[in-house]
């Protein structure tokens, strides 16, 4: 695993910040929020520390391949619609590079 926190490609949330998540993981008897995310949640991509919430995968159109699907960078909406993603993490979302952020 990397030094970045975990977080949801789309929306930036943490996972403990999602109440989906925060109960899956009481459900789950384990010890945080990250600990489910990272052993249950199917998008969770451990080479970048994202993953998709519910709500944001269902945005995004549902993706998916022949062995699943992970996020490779954040997601963004373009002013036509369209979603892009930027697949390299400069610096957590915390810092807010000027560079990605403007």
């Amino acid at each position: 695993m990397n030094d970045h926190k975990i977080r949801c490609a789309v929306c930036k949330k943490r996972p403990h910040g999602i109440a989906e998540y925060v109960e899956a993981s009481i459900g789950h008897l384990l010890d945080s929020v990250d600990d489910y995310i990272t052993q249950e949640e199917g998008t969770f991509n451990p080479s970048n520390n994202l993953f998709t919430c519910t709500d944001c995968y269902v945005k995004i159109g549902m993706p998916s391949g022949r062995n699943g699907w992970r996020p490779r960078g954040f997601y963004f909406q373009s002013a036509d619609g369209t979603w892009c993603v930027w697949d390299k993490r400069i610096g957590d979302i915390e810092r807010r590079d000027p560079r990605v952020y403007g």
